[in-house]
């Protein structure tokens, strides 16, 4: 759990094996979140609020959302390769690869990734990898850039919780028949073929 302040408000985020699942004010819950295998997550808000059901694309940002019950479109939103919402309408709720926009920053469009935060606008983190020197390859220049965003290629790669942001470790390359990101893995296919 994380807690945050916003002014007087102080908020917790609580995660889960999928991330996050619930924003709360000490036991009063502001939103809980539910991904299903899919790639849908259905956002729950209490009260009088909608609830509505996020669908993603293939890097699993959600373009769209419903509400529910109804039916009815809730948000509308396009995103450049580096997350850069445009073309909006409705209910303003960005969700850019798995990840909630943090509309409390001073700063404005910061995502919330579970290590650190990525401002989209500059296509970059805030703060260097948290792994350090340790992070950097000398074959792969762009490992360099410890702020660097899947190595400078959006559409190929996501980094799930901003723990890998040169794609140099654990790397994830998209599957294109669904959202969720599938491992890349480097095999040597004379060896496994045992030649």
């Amino acid at each position: 759990m994380v807690e945050y302040q916003n002014g007087t408000t102080i908020k917790q985020v609580m995660y889960g094996p999928a991330g996050k699942v619930a924003i709360i004010n000490g036991q009063t819950e502001v939103t809980s979140l539910q991904p299903f295998p899919t790639g849908g997550v259905f956002v729950h808000r209490p009260g009088s609020q909608k609830n509505f059901w996020r669908h993603p694309d293939w890097l699993g940002s959600s373009r769209f959302a419903s509400t529910e019950p109804g039916r009815a479109k809730f948000f509308d939103v396009g995103y450049a390769p580096f997350g850069e919402d445009y073309g909006d309408s409705g209910t303003k709720d960005l969700f850019f690869t798995g990840q909630e926009q943090d509309a409390t920053t001073t700063v404005g469009g910061l995502y919330g990734f579970e290590f650190r935060k990525y401002a989209p606008r500059q296509g970059r983190w805030i703060s260097p990898d948290p792994a350090g020197i340790w992070a950097v390859n000398a074959t792969n220049p762009q490992t360099r850039n410890r702020y660097g965003y899947v190595a400078n290629n959006p559409l190929s790669f996501i980094d799930a919780t901003g723990d890998d942001g040169n794609m140099d470790r654990e790397q994830f390359r998209v599957d294109r028949l669904s959202w969720r990101p599938a491992p890349l893995l480097s095999v040597d296919l004379a060896r496994v073929a045992g030649t």
